[in-house]
């Protein structure tokens, strides 16, 4: 971490030291249905707070192993401690947060600050790129193995301003970071509008809307039906596509005949993949070519995902994945045809009719060839042709405008943490408050409190922290032990979970002991006869007893 420059009246401590707890949570066995205990996991973790549809649920009968220090608490911060892609983001709890679980997992990080620190504050300082960036830092290695430990978030370096400062700062960055997070989410809604807008435009070309005297590119609107807007227009002809379109599958060349060099004789073989990337360049002998495109040509997609992909740009020989629509030059423009293939209403009648081939989804050409088109005199397609292409380019600034926006919107709230943390968030405010920054209320004297507390907190008598009080058994086994005997230890039938327990398996066991365990219940069961598998109760579980108990129950 790069060294952290702070402000005249600010101390750089560690977060061990200004924590009062700071844990991993715990392994559990998972139920695999939803019930009342929720367990936080790394996936369910956001920078806003805790996504409920990834949290995790505790099988009942492991809850006994959390104390009630591992509950987690308002102003506790969540930090997920591994994952690739997940290890560093951290959240804050607050009262509406923590009413959606009680614990995290072992991948999860619980970071409790002392009451003379603002939590939110310290939360804030997570989130800071420098931090973000020493996390960051972990992916040099083996990323299978990445691990925020305990140690590294105890010795991360933490400013520290008097605690008046911590809570102006941790309010004007509420403020701050909601204002751009409101900002990012209006532009994000952008490319869906735009996209809305194109298909406007698109449905009004096609049923003679964007020609008429009295259309506006703002007000267009998107209708399902629009067969009845050419109605009086009689200089409109109706064709179906095979009237006034060719459309002409490509040829697959046997692969013995591909190189990956363009040789004297060779031609370029266009598939899909290569409109998106020259990385696959292929090349087949000019003589085995049969199908050629032209930059020119208007060209589909006929596998997907997604299928009928519209154009344009290719040359070469080209594959059946390929189809080329060549229009008649005397009744229909190619550059109309070209926009017209792009109508939205074609796209769900095409993905509608299409069929499946050697396990792709593809259009289907006979299913294509039947579909109505409604064809304006030619002039009036080079002026619908001109309108459209006006209105796509208005959009495509407008795009790249809000592309830019967005990615100077996701650098700012970087940039608004790093102002907060060099002071210059609340320079004003120190300068009209030096009471507050002084003598009792210093840095100083604050992180003289914080010793003091972790001090009398560290002298205080051992008390027996309270567990939740779940069924145990009446022997937790430290050795392993047969399942008929942690049965008989028992003396009363027993889940799957709680036999598990009961033989001594460890809560983390490995595979091996999983099918050790499996192994001996299936033998105790078929093999000596000597315990039954009873009726799944309303946990879903399946319990266990002994057989001669069973049986004497019938007598």
């Amino acid at each position: 971490m790069s060294e952290v420059v702070l402000p005249e009246n600010w101390l750089l401590s560690s977060l061990g030291e200004v924590c009062t707890y700071i844990q991993r949570g715990k392994g559990p066995i998972y139920s695999s249905e939803p019930n009342e205990f929720p367990v936080v996991n790394q996936k369910a973790i956001r920078w806003n707070g805790i996504e409920q549809e990834h949290l995790k649920f505790v099988d009942p009968t492991q809850w006994n192993m959390w104390e009630e220090i591992r509950f987690i608490r308002k102003g506790d911060i969540l930090w997920n401690s591994t994952g690739t892609g997940t290890i560093g983001r951290a959240c804050y709890l607050t009262e509406e947060e923590i009413k959606k679980a009680k614990v995290v997992d072992s991948h999860v990080t619980i970071v409790r600050t002392t009451k003379n620190i603002n939590s939110r504050f310290a939360f804030f300082w997570i989130m800071h790129p420098e931090v973000q960036s020493r996390v960051g830092d972990l992916y040099t290695g083996t990323t299978n193995q990445v691990e925020l430990s305990k140690k590294m978030v105890e010795d991360l370096t933490f400013p520290l301003p008097p605690l008046a400062e911590q809570k102006v700062i941790a309010d004007k960055l509420v403020t701050l970071l909601e204002q751009v997070e409101t900002t990012k989410a209006r532009l994000e809604r952008i490319p869906e509008l735009l996209k809305t807008f194109r298909q406007s435009v698109l449905s009004a070309a096609v049923s003679g809307r964007l020609n008429s005297n009295d259309s506006n590119y703002q007000t267009i609107e998107v209708k399902e039906n629009w067969a009845h807007e050419v109605e009086g227009r009689t200089h409109w002809k109706e064709y179906i596509f095979s009237d006034v379109i060719k459309i002409i599958g490509g040829s697959q060349p046997p692969k013995s005949e591909f190189s990956n060099e363009e040789l004297d004789g060779y031609i370029r073989l266009i598939q899909i993949r290569d409109y998106k990337s020259d990385a696959h360049k292929v090349y087949i002998p000019l003589e085995k070519a049969k199908r050629f495109a032209s930059k020119e040509d208007v060209m589909i997609g006929r596998y997907g995902p997604p299928i009928f992909q519209i154009l344009r740009g290719l040359e070469g020989a080209y594959n059946v994945a390929l189809m080329k629509a060549k229009p008649n030059a005397e009744i229909l423009d190619r550059e109309f045809l070209y926009w017209y293939l792009q109508n939205y209403k074609l796209f769900n009648y095409i993905h509608a009719g299409s069929d499946r081939t050697a396990g792709q989804t593809g259009v289907n050409k006979k299913y294509l060839e039947s579909y109505p088109i409604l064809v304006p005199p030619l002039d009036e397609q080079t002026e619908i042709v001109h309108r459209v292409e006006k209105l796509f380019a208005f959009a495509d600034r407008i795009e790249q405008k809000s592309n830019a926006a967005r990615e100077r919107v996701n650098n700012l709230t970087q940039s608004i943490l790093a102002k907060a943390f060099r002071g210059e968030l609340t320079a004003d405010w120190r300068a009209a408050n030096p009471d507050l920054i002084s003598g009792e209320n210093s840095a100083e004297a604050l992180l003289e409190k914080i010793k003091a507390e972790r001090e009398a907190i560290k002298n205080q008598p051992n008390t027996k922290r309270t567990t939740v009080k779940k069924y145990t058994g009446n022997r937790m086994s430290k050795q392993i032990i047969k399942v008929i005997d942690a049965l008989k230890e028992a003396n009363e039938p027993l889940s799957g979970q709680q036999l598990l327990a009961a033989a001594g398996y460890p809560r983390n066991s490995s595979t091996d002991q999983l099918e050790q365990f499996f192994l001996d219940i299936r033998e105790a069961l078929t093999t000596e006869k000597s315990i039954v598998k009873l009726e799944r109760g309303d946990d879903g579980q399946d319990w266990f007893a002994l057989a001669k108990t069973v049986e004497t129950n019938k007598v």
